[in-house]
C-alpha cells in the first residue's frame, strides 16, 4: 500500500512511500519548522506524521520530512534539534536519516526521538 506522505507544495511533487497493512499515517504538524545540527541552522517547510493510533500509544515511533527552499547547508545523518515554529512552538531531538544531496537537494527525512508528546 502507498501513502503519500509529505504535502505537494513542500516537496514541489507527492513523495510516496511504501507503508505497512493496515497502518493509516496521520499529519500530526505541518509548517514552518528550524532545523539545528551544531552550528548549522537552517529554516524550511515540514511534515511530521505519525500512526493513527498514536495517542493511544504514545511511544510509538513518528517521522517527518523537511524541505529546505535554498539547500545548500550541509546537514549529516543523525542527531538534530527540530523546532515546530507555528503555535504551539514545540522542538526535540531528531535523527537525520536522509539528507538529499543532487536530485533530492533540500530534502531531509528524519525520525523523532521519544514520543510526539516529548516535543515541548
Amino acid at each position: 500500500m502507498l501513502v503519500a506522505s509529505l504535502d505537494e507544495e513542500a516537496a514541489g511533487r507527492p513523495y510516496l512511500a511504501p507503508r505497512a497493512r493496515n497502518v493509516r499515517l496521520v499529519i500530526r504538524y505541518q509548517g514552518s519548522a528550524t532545523i539545528r545540527q551544531g552550528k548549522t541552522v537552517i529554516e524550511g517547510a515540514c511534515v511530521v506524521e505519525s500512526d493513527d493510533d498514536q495517542l493511544a500509544e504514545p511511544a510509538l515511533p513518528w517521522s517527518g520530512r523537511f524541505h529546505d527552499p535554498a539547500p545548500g547547508a550541509n546537514l549529516e545523518e543523525g542527531r538534530a534539534w527540530l523546532r515546530l515554529n507555528e503555535e504551539p512552538v514545540r522542538e526535540g531531538a531528531i535523527k537525520i536519516t536522509r539528507a538529499g544531496s543532487g536530485p533530492g537537494a533540500g530534502l531531509i527525512d528524519f525520525d523523532g526521538i521519544g514520543s510526539v508528546r516529548e516535543l515541548r
